[in-house]
């Protein structure tokens, strides 16, 4: 059987952040994960589908400007295609 194909972009952001542990908020910084850090948290990911990840950006979401959005277009659209 054939596993599914996703395509995942990451820019960083608030699922990419950390902090030194689950239970200390004092210290989160938001993009400190790479995408494929974050996908290799779930092995099953990898076990089911075939995962292509793009990382155009690696920034908070505050930081994210219309710059940024060629860039992340451009992702979305090679990804499509």
């Amino acid at each position: 059987m054939t596993q599914p194909t996703l395509a995942l972009i990451g820019t960083g952001g608030t699922i990419a952040g950390a902090a030194s542990a689950a239970s200390v908020s004092t210290d989160y910084k938001p993009a400190s994960l790479s995408l494929a850090a974050v996908v290799d948290t779930v092995p099953e990911l990898r076990q089911r589908y075939n995962i292509g990840v793009t990382q155009p950006m690696q920034l908070a979401s505050y930081d994210v400007r219309p710059e940024h959005w060629l860039d992340l277009h451009a992702a979305v659209m090679q990804a499509v295609n």
